[in-house]
């Protein structure tokens, strides 16, 4: 089977961050790469969803009043000088006891003192009305921009010719070093893509430098800034002497392809200017996990600490509560339909889609699932507190659940194995194999060293790093 260490051999050449915009100097690769490497994943692993690429739009009008909404949102709170600015995507706000909250961010503002400006991407509508002061959403900007360049990239007769070189470089060592070669159409997309990120990375550039220019922060946290699409607001980040810390907000691992990186860039730090300069984690295990050239240093997860109030002690859990991972969502209720009539008596069957997907779920026939329980709460530690087993792939829920249910199944897959390769759970390969484990009493014990992956005491340590990031931000 192929792991991501195979992959990553495709960037294992310095020439691959020649291939520059020409205005900025800021090359292609680190904004395109995790998009190439989850084609090959996605071919590899055989995904039923493509990881990235030409996937199924959201519908016009609900793009169009989300978009209405930021703008008026922005125009309420244009942006302000600030301590720190807080950039998140938004995926982690919900309506939490009837308040729409930013599980990701809402205690680092409160621990700073309210001395934050917030941007997040595309707000929540099911989340309610965002009533958060010194908030700004970046969907207005970064829309327009992308529907700029990708018109742009559409309308030309041919590729740039920097994306267009850098495409086929790289697909000259897949094809070598894993025998992978995109499909025609796949070919097509990289192209107009990779095309539009090029002409785009100057427009976003102006937008960033004008945003750290009106809110003057001397620390930035971000969600997701090891991605790709993050590359250039770090670099602007970094040319202004601002201190960056990416906040971890889910899952990573020895098989994410965002914090893991081929030998050659780690080399001299050459991937390093368009990273993060640290990485805030829950415990010690998650830094463990990966090779990304950054400051790991450990705060905990806020957001658990202080909403958590249910404890094992606490559970008499009756149900196998399966989680989604985002795709493949038909995949996840056939194996729930297969599953629920084994399960030993007492036990009840609970599907737990991602956020990602629970949109997408309404328009599926569930009407052959009668006998799973469908669990839309958007709090997932209120999904634990009738749970006796949580079952899943590779979701970060896994882990969350420690502490809570008292069995914990990693379902035994090509995508289980490469994107979480390590870890502590108990293991099963199929449905028949799952069912006759829960029926083992006493269950087996799990041995987890819970402290390193959620570690306590959050306030205190992410008192100590903003009070002195760059001190903590060693090589």
């Amino acid at each position: 089977m192929v792991t991501l260490d195979d992959i990553l051999e495709i960037e294992n050449d310095p020439a691959i961050l020649d291939y520059r915009c020409q205005g900025t100097g800021i090359p292609l690769w680190p904004v395109i790469r995790m998009h190439f490497i989850r084609l090959i994943i996605t071919r590899h692993l055989q995904f039923q969803t493509p990881l990235t690429g030409q996937r199924k739009r959201p519908p016009l009008a609900g793009t169009a009043a989300t978009l209405l909404q930021a703008t008026l949102q922005n125009r309420r709170n244009p942006p302000q000088p600030a301590r720190a600015l807080l950039w998140a995507t938004g995926a982690g706000r919900a309506d939490y006891q009837g308040v729409s909250t930013n599980r990701y961010t809402s205690h680092f503002i409160q621990a700073l003192n309210d001395d934050t400006w917030s941007i997040e991407g595309i707000p929540n509508l099911s989340a309610g009305p965002i009533r958060q002061p010194h908030l700004s959403l970046s969907s207005p900007t970064l829309a327009r921009i992308a529907l700029q360049t990708g018109l742009a990239a559409r309308l030309r007769h041919q590729p740039h010719r920097t994306a267009d070189n850098l495409l086929h470089f790289v697909e000259e060592r897949a094809n070598r070093l894993l025998g992978y070669r995109p499909e025609a159409s796949e070919s097509l997309w990289l192209r107009r893509f990779s095309t539009a990120q090029l002409l785009a990375i100057p427009l976003r550039r102006r937008y960033y430098h004008d945003l750290f220019k009106r809110v003057q922060p001397t620390l930035i946290l971000n969600e997701e800034g090891c991605y790709g699409h993050m590359a250039v607001f770090n670099a602007c980040a970094h040319e202004r002497g601002i201190p960056v810390a990416e906040f971890q907000h889910g899952m990573i691992s020895r098989g994410h392809d965002a914090y893991n990186f081929g030998q050659q860039l780690l080399a001299g730090n050459r991937i390093a200017p368009w990273l993060p300069d640290a990485l805030l984690t829950y415990g010690e295990w998650w830094g463990n996990q990966i090779n990304a050239p950054v400051s790991k240093v450990v705060i905990g997860n806020p957001w658990r600490t202080e909403t958590v109030h249910v404890r094992r002690s606490d559970i008499n859990g009756t149900h196998v509560l399966v989680l989604g991972q985002g795709f493949d969502t038909e995949l996840y209720l056939d194996f729930c339909r297969r599953l629920a009539p084994t399960l030993p008596r007492g036990l009840e069957l609970v599907f737990r889609p991602h956020p990602l997907e629970r949109s997408s779920l309404a328009t599926l026939d569930t009407s052959q699932s009668k006998s799973v329980t469908i669990d839309v709460d958007p709090d997932i530690y209120r999904s634990f507190s009738n749970a006796y087993a949580v079952i899943g792939e590779f979701s970060t829920g896994l882990f969350d659940a420690v502490g809570f249910a008292e069995r914990i199944f990693v379902w035994d897959t090509n995508k289980s194995r490469f994107n979480l390769p390590d870890h502590p759970f108990e293991r099963f390969s199929d449905e028949q194999e799952l069912a006759d484990k829960l029926g083992l009493s006493p269950p087996v014990e799990q041995q987890l060293p819970t402290e390193a992956i959620w570690c306590s005491d959050w306030k205190a340590r992410f008192q100590r790093f903003t009070d002195n990031p760059q001190g903590q931000m060693t090589p």
